[in-house]
């Protein structure tokens, strides 16, 4: 499973890889819309890509984690609703965009647009 992250222009691309690497920590890229928060999850790195090349601003720096099994249940206990998305679909000007900082079982594999 693949997720994007951004950090909404707070920090840069080197400094979300030490968070990775060092911390296991990353800024997952969440939504809200009708009061409730949604992750998007993705079934190949190019269309987390191109998703976030069509949503987000481009001064945000943005990319794609490979998830573990064992991270996602963590994550689907956590109060986000997870939507998959197949096509990098425009959602933009329709979602308030936010970030879920999620800590990583083992250190997780990141990559960028």
């Amino acid at each position: 499973m693949i997720f994007a992250f951004t950090t909404l222009g707070d920090m840069d691309l080197r400094e979300v890889f030490n968070e990775c690497r060092h911390g296991k920590f990353a800024p997952l890229l969440v939504y809200e819309y009708e009061g409730a928060r949604i992750l998007p999850v993705f079934m190949s790195a190019r269309v987390c890509k191109d998703f976030c090349r069509r949503n987000l601003p481009k001064k945000w720096p943005s990319g794609a984690v490979f998830f573990t099994q064992e991270d996602f249940e963590i994550l689907a206990k956590q109060e986000l609703q997870v939507k998959e998305f197949d096509w990098p679909r425009k959602i933009k000007g329709l979602v308030t965009w936010d970030v879920h900082v999620h800590e990583f079982v083992k250190t997780p594999d990141i990559t960028t647009g």
